[in-house]
């Protein structure tokens, strides 16, 4: 296997990425779904906190759709690897849409229900289990093997672009009007739905003459098979824990410090823009670092600067350090793909990408949990030290893990 991984020049004769259309275009509605759901994302709570004045029940909505996406994430990848993912993928964003679509419809006609929210929640989560393993199968007959890792940086771009604009213009949106965010959500899934038509790509499964589908659990097997990979899930998904119950700590310690909700807004957006920088740098850090390496160096990086979140310097500082914590996660995710996703048979690839986000996805709801315990009963300075420890338990493990230091990038 080769120390580095495939950086060089595409072959002559290849299109470059920022000229191929069908990519650039399926990319395009990617990313006005994707915003269109961060713009409604912000306006889902504050409109249910108008509707009923509880914040528990606009918990609730993100925790039922977070919920319902893990639960059916594992029966998406099985559909995933079944069905024509053209279909699957046109007919997620139409579920999307008209989940969205309806809240707007509601309030137009003053019908609008706590129920039907949280019902939206579901459909959202359900569009989303059956959806996301197939956008990134059908990314890979958009683009040749030599061009994915740059294309899956420019997919780090757009979740984190669409993370760091979504919820200040939801905000604006829904100062000017209520129903704003849900009609631009609509919109942005309907753009994504065009986009699939418009782009013709082969949905059906690449599967060898004569072999069986397998059981749609056959992504828990491969992925609990090999040790190497099950560590680097586990430390990936820590991460994920410790970053999920660091939100909650930096709202809690910016309150104590007295800031405004938009300065509160303003810090988190740190976390953004430090995807976006990163998504920038994948490249020379897959060049510099072999995987394993690379793992540890991220996660030996952000609990230091856990503690240095707890250093009074100011919310400028927080949005610094913020920034810094979320530089390596891009180049984490293309390491999946590379070391998970591309090692493993069409036929089964989309069950064993749905069981990857499934695992780290469940990090979200443990680490708000996590972090809510902590913060309950200690100060936020003392919460931040006890998720670094939680992060180096397992780091400490890791690096003496011969294993993962000496995985290799794979041959291109």
């Amino acid at each position: 296997m080769n120390e580095s991984v495939d950086v060089q020049a595409p072959p002559s004769g290849t299109v470059p990425l920022r000229r191929n259309w069908r990519f650039q275009v399926f990319w395009s509605g990617a990313v006005a779904s994707l915003l269109g759901l961060r713009i409604a994302g912000l306006a889902y709570p504050l409109l249910i906190l108008a509707l009923t004045g509880s914040p528990a029940t606009a918990g609730a909505f993100g925790a039922l759709q977070t919920g319902t996406m893990l639960l059916l994430a594992i029966p998406g990848g099985a559909v995933a690897d079944r069905a024509n993912r053209r279909t699957v993928l046109a007919g997620a964003l139409a579920l999307q849409a008209a989940a969205v679509a309806s809240v707007s419809i509601a309030m137009a006609l003053h019908v609008l229900t706590v129920a039907q929210l949280m019902g939206t929640a579901v459909l959202l989560g359900a569009g989303t289990a059956f959806g996301g393993p197939v956008r990134m199968l059908a990314l890979r007959s958009l683009v040749p093997p030599e061009q994915l890792s740059q294309a899956l940086v420019q997919e780090e771009v757009r979740t984190s672009g669409g993370n760091l604009v979504g919820a200040p213009l939801g905000g604006v949106l829904y100062a000017l009007g209520r129903a704003l965010p849900f009609v631009a959500s609509a919109v942005g899934c309907v753009l994504a739905v065009i986009s699939i038509f418009v782009v013709r790509f082969d949905g059906r499964v690449q599967r060898p003459a004569g072999q069986a589908r397998g059981s749609f659990l056959q992504g828990v097997r491969i992925l609990w098979a090999g040790r190497l990979l099950r560590t680097v899930l586990f430390l990936v998904g820590t991460l994920g824990v410790v970053n999920a119950a660091l939100t909650l700590v930096v709202i809690v310690q910016l309150q104590h410090d007295g800031a405004s909700s938009g300065t509160v807004g303003l810090v988190l957006a740190g976390e953004a823009l430090g995807g976006v920088l990163g998504a920038l740098l994948t490249k020379r850090l897959h060049a510099a670092l072999a995987p394993g390496h690379l793992l540890l160096a991220v996660g030996w990086c952000v609990a230091p600067l856990l503690l240095l979140m707890a250093v009074p310097w100011g919310t400028g500082w927080l949005l610094v350090v913020l920034s810094l914590i979320a530089l390596g996660q891009p180049s984490l995710t293309v390491m999946l793909d590379i070391l998970v996703f591309r090692q493993v048979d069409d036929a089964v690839r989309g069950r064993v990408i749905a069981t990857t986000i499934a695992t780290i996805g469940v990090g979200t709801p443990v680490g708000s949990a996590l972090g809510g315990l902590l913060l309950q009963f200690e100060s936020p300075a003392v919460a931040l030290a006890t998720l670094a420890v939680v992060l180096c338990v397992p780091l400490v493990t890791a690096s003496f893990n011969r294993e993962l230091r000496a995985a290799r990038w794979p041959a291109d």
